[in-house]
């Protein structure tokens, strides 16, 4: 064929034009979808969505090409090669797959981006260019080579594009559509400008001669319709089958979006409940148990597979719990329950959360206190499925409310049960003697002379001495017995089977022989005596108050009888307590209205019969004039501490009347006073003492105290720095009843006293017993040993006067010598013995001196 030379003109069908950019595009967005489902297909599937895609996209991709063809319209006929054509098609399929496979990576790298623009760009221009090399006509082409590379270069920089965007369409799902849709313009025009760029690039030249057309086809009209026809079905097909697909893929995946879902929040359930601390068992409608969680099986030692399956919740329980709290539903409801139903639920079932202690057994047979909520299950139509209980363990909140008991029910100095506890066993105690017809014995005791300890060592020192004891009673008492401390030194023992109270006594009476074993403190030995009274039910009472109260009438008459004794309640007692409360209410009285008279007894030199002092003593006189005996008021004086204040008005009255006293008597007497065991440990004392001494302008001298051994016992450090400060200013000291005492007579040498008073007990039987002589003359010859001057006291005949001076006593006191005197009879009395004697007192005077006469003139022969 021979080139004519003149180029062939050309014109576009705009509307086919406009048709081969939809059919691109279209086909472009169906490409997307294949590659959403390459992306999310089954590994197994993706060759068969691969195949699919890249043939569907392919086909329309070659269909936009031939049809662009047909919109490029020349003057001359033009055929097809078919075997060209078909090798177009191919190269379509390949760019299609190739834009497939870059699409469905998860991740899209700049090498792949690279390698599926070359691939998909290269096909695209493979297709046009191989398209173009099928067509048969006079007019023979040739291309515009910047055109044709252009045309390259627009193939490869849309595909990129194209690709990218449609990646990013896919990572997006919120947008997905969007992307998708401009992805799909972008790479439609991309196709198209690179084929309409193509198609510039080509110029046409009308040839001579004859066209080879065999082996080609021609397009009509109806071709060019089935073409157009056959590529809208394959791409609506293909749209059609990608959309079913994801329809299908989206309901798979929103299933298993659910299911894993479900999962999740199953484990998400199941962790939540395994990380809980409290114990959860959730039952079904019977009861039986369906689910554990960890804690459950931490808590009772049991495996959930033990655990589900189990018939009821209440197999874990307490059985005595159980059937306690049936009966309590029992009268509670009014309800008559069957036997077996499910305690834990009945409240539950009812509507009500029911939250209350039980205790579980655990495997190992222990038990564990737990706070258990049992709740209804209800579906959301309200219809009851099963039971829920959360139980959480209480161990160390009971363990501290039981600490907190035992603080509030015992002693923190002793450990031993208090009032309240005492309160409470008691109550079972009677309860149960009352059902069997036992009796309960009571024992109240109280130590003696206990404050004496407290005010002169200490309260550390007391508070030894009260665990020592609290030791000993528990110690003592049986197993059934209970021992408690009411308080300050009051202990009681409740003895729950008690056959007699006698027999209670005795025992009482070996609690005071355990107690009077010494007791040591910061090197001091301490000898605690007990008063007990005992009381029992039901003779002295029903409750406990009223055995306290006649126990403690019992008590203080075992005080009235010597302390260190046991004595039991009878009713006469309550009476003698009644009086004595009277007794108390008027002494207190007698304080406020100083109805105290200080009465003085002479005491006589057993050598020259001359006064030599007196010894003031305190008396009471009631508002009636009649006299309280000392005996009577004294002690109640000292055990409620009125005996300070009375023992200060006697000080003061008796240094007042010293003047007098001693003026009538011609000389300044000796002036004795007693004191009792409280008023020398009153830390006042000396001041008091030394105050009354200035004000009246007595020299210290002329004082002389009397205390007690009973005063000095148990802390004889703390009694000798009493007595230094009494004696720095020239205060003379006297033991008064010496001889009666529970100390011995060691404590002389490390007490300095000026005078020993022999007790009256030594003297009265003088002349009747033979013990009782032998005793005095040995007390007068531990004084003279001691160089001690020594005061007999209670002489009230001639015999014992004589028996006294023959042994050489100093100083003679006694009714038959001078009675007790106010201080105007004393003066009266002192001022007649400077003058004129009585004949009795003549007589005894004489007898003093031919006694004193005798016994120098036998020691000088």
């Amino acid at each position: 064929m021979e080139t004519i030379g003149s180029s062939v003109p050309y014109t576009w069908n705009i509307p086919l034009v406009g048709l081969s950019i939809l059919i691109a595009v279209a086909a472009s967005f169906s490409s997307f979808g294949f590659s959403e489902r390459l992306s999310t297909a089954a590994k197994g599937r993706r060759i068969s969505w691969l195949t699919v895609g890249a043939l569907s996209m392919g086909f329309g991709i070659w269909s936009m090409h031939y049809i662009g063809m047909l919109a490029f319209q020349m003057p001359v006929p033009v055929v097809y090669h078919i075997g060209t054509v078909a090798l177009s098609l191919l190269a379509g399929i390949f760019a299609s797959g190739a834009a497939l496979w870059t699409m469905q990576r998860p991740h899209l790298r700049s090498a792949d981006l690279l390698l599926g623009s070359l691939f998909m760009g290269g096909g695209i221009a493979t297709m046009h260019y191989t398209g173009m090399a099928a067509m048969r006509s006079q007019a023979m082409h040739h291309y515009n080579l910047w055109l044709f590379a252009l045309s390259g270069v627009v193939a490869f920089g849309f595909s990129a594009l194209a690709l990218h965007i449609a990646f990013l369409a896919r990572q997006h799902q919120r947008q997905s559509f969007l992307r998708t849709l401009s992805a799909a313009v972008i790479m439609g025009i991309g196709i198209a400008s690179m084929h309409y760029t193509g198609m510039e690039a080509a110029r046409f030249t009308l040839m001579s001669g004859t066209v080879d057309t065999s082996g080609s086809i021609g397009i009509s009209s109806l071709g060019t319709a089935a073409i157009i026809g056959t590529t809208i079905l394959v791409l609506a097909a293909a749209l059609a089958s990608i959309s079913v697909s994801r329809y299908l893929s989206e309901e798979k995946r929103v299933k298993q979006i659910m299911a894993s879902e479900l999962e999740e929040s199953s484990l998400l359930r199941s962790a939540i409940l395994d990380s809980a601390a409290s114990s959860i068992i959730a039952t079904d409608l019977h009861g039986t148990i369906a689910s554990v969680n960890k804690a459950t099986e931490t808590m009772l030692g049991f495996s959930a597979r033990e655990l589900i399956g189990m018939k009821s919740m209440t197999d874990l329980h307490d059985p005595q719990e159980i059937a306690h709290q049936a009966l309590q539903f029992s009268r509670e409801f009014r309800e008559n329950l069957q036997p077996g139903f499910d305690v834990l639920s009945f409240r539950a079932r009812k509507g009500n959360c029911d939250q209350r202690e039980w205790t579980y057994i655990r495997r190992d047979g222990s038990r564990l206190p737990v706070s258990l909520s049992v709740t209804a299950l209800r579906d959301p139509s309200g219809r009851l499925r099963g039971f829920l209980g959360i139980a959480s363990d209480i161990t160390e909140q009971k363990r501290a409310e039981e600490r907190l008991r035992h603080m509030a029910l015992h002693d923190v100095l002793t450990g031993l049960p208090n009032r309240a506890l005492l309160r409470e066993q008691a109550r079972f105690a009677i309860d149960s003697a009352q059902r069997n017809r036992r009796q309960v014995a009571l024992a109240l005791i109280d130590l003696d002379n206990f404050k004496r300890i407290n005010d002169s060592l200490g309260h550390h020192a007391g508070d030894h001495v009260l665990r020592c004891v609290a030791q000993r009673l528990t110690e003592s008492a049986r197993s059934s017995d209970l021992v408690a401390r009411m308080g300050g030194d009051e202990f009681v023992i409740l003895m729950p089977e008690a056959d007699h109270p006698h027999g209670t006594a005795e025992m009482a009476r070996r609690i005071t022989h355990i107690l009077s074993r010494p007791i040591h403190v910061d090197g001091n030995e301490f000898c605690v005596t007990p008063s007990i009274g005992i009381t029992c039910y039901p003779a002295d009472g029903a409750d406990l108050d009223n055995l306290l109260r006649k126990a403690d009438y019992a008590m203080y008459r075992a005080k009235d009888q010597g302390r260190n004794t046991v004595q039991i309640y009878t009713p006469s007692m309550e009476i003698d307590s009644s009086n004595r409360f009277v007794l108390e209410s008027e002494l207190r009285e007698a304080c406020l209205r100083k109805e105290f008279l200080v009465m003085y007894q002479p005491v006589f030199d057993s050598g020259s019969g001359e006064i030599t002092g007196v010894e003031a003593l305190v008396r009471w006189r009631r508002r009636d004039g009649t006299l309280v005996a000392p005996n009577d008021f004294i002690p109640l004086a000292e055990e409620t501490g009125l005996i300070v204040e009375i023992g200060e008005f006697v000080f003061r009255t008796a240094c007042r009347d010293w003047k007098h006293l001693s003026r009538a008597a011609g000389r300044p007497l000796r002036l004795a006073i007693n004191l009792s065991p409280r008023q020398f440990r009153d830390e006042h004392l000396t001041a008091m003492i030394l105050q009354a001494l200035r004000e009246n302008d007595v020299d210290p001298h002329y004082l002389e105290v009397e205390v007690t051994e009973g005063a000095l016992i148990g802390d004889w450090d703390g009694a000798a720095e009493v007595l230094s400060r009494l004696r720095e200013p020239g205060i003379h000291i006297a033991i008064d009843d010496f001889g009666i005492g529970y100390s011995g007579f060691a404590y002389l040498r490390h007490i300095a006293v000026d005078r020993l008073k022999i007790d009256r007990s030594f003297v009265g039987d003088i002349g009747h017993d033979i013990g009782n002589p032998a005793l005095a003359g040995a007390l007068i010859a531990l004084a003279r040993g001691l160089h001690i001057s020594v005061t007999a006291e209670g002489v009230e005949n001639e015999n014992q006067l004589a028996f006294l001076q023959d042994q050489g006593c100093h100083e003679v006191q006694g009714f038959y010598l001078g009675r007790p005197m106010p201080v105007d009879e004393s003066v009266s009395f002192f001022e007649k013995e400077r003058h004129a004697a009585s004949p009795e007192k003549q007589t005894a005077i004489a007898t003093l001196r031919n006694l004193s006469f005798g016994r120098l003139a036998s020691e000088s022969r």
